[in-house]
């Protein structure tokens, strides 16, 4: 079977399961997406020829990431609560909230893994007027 560009079948199964009947307002999606781009190296090329023509002498690095993780929680209130900044200040004043708070937040948040892969088939001379004049 062929690599195709996307979510894989069996995550597209896991991801569906999740969205229709997962219950627990702590769980959340974890997206491992990764990006080909064969012949970025020549945009990276440009990228450095523009900024050394607008004057700058130093040192230039473009770096291409092709992997990230992308993690997406549910927008539910109390889901919101649990990792609201102030609940969390209050939980750690209180000293013993903490004790519950921790080990309820290791059980509750899980993440569900779902992998995602793109490959960007875009010539660099059709992308490079998108970028050219933002950068300089």
């Amino acid at each position: 079977v062929a690599a195709m560009a996307g979510i894989p079948l069996e995550d597209l199964a896991t991801l569906r399961a999740f969205l229709e009947s997962n219950t627990n307002d702590l769980a959340y999606i974890d997206i491992l997406k990764e990006v080909a781009w064969p012949g970025w190296e020549q945009l990276a090329t440009n990228i450095k020829s523009q900024i050394r023509q607008a004057g700058f002498t130093g040192a230039v690095h473009v770096k291409y990431a092709n992997k990230e993780t992308l993690s997406v929680h549910k927008n539910r209130p109390w889901a919101n609560f649990m990792h609201s900044k102030n609940t969390k200040w209050i939980i750690m004043l209180t000293g013993l909230g903490l004790l519950a708070y921790t080990p309820y937040m290791w059980l509750r948040h899980a993440a569900v893994r779902v992998r995602a892969k793109f490959r960007i088939d875009l010539p660099v001379d059709r992308f490079w007027p998108l970028i050219s004049n933002k950068i300089g």
